[in-house]
């Protein structure tokens, strides 16, 4: 078993590799997420990914807000099974 670019990420339910579940439900999944804000709460950003391995995809997410309206971005992708 080879590592994936994601296993270097602390998020895995089990000391497998990113690309194997620790359950066949098919919604099993591992996410994390991070926020981050200044001392006045003026700025504020938040950014998270999920894998759903027995699904095959990834997402991921990014906010960050600076006065009115917050900016965000969202994307997914097949999971490799390569």
């Amino acid at each position: 078993m080879h590592p994936v670019p994601l296993d270097e990420i602390p998020i895995h339910q089990t000391p497998l590799s990113l690309r194997y579940g620790a359950s066949s439900d098919r919604n099993f999944y591992d996410r994390s997420y991070f926020n981050a804000h200044d001392r006045t709460g003026d700025v504020f950003f938040v950014a998270g990914a999920g894998v759903y391995p027995n699904l095959g995809v990834t997402d991921a997410y990014g906010t960050v807000r600076r006065g009115e309206p917050p900016s965000t971005v969202r994307c997914h992708a097949a999971t490799s099974s390569a």
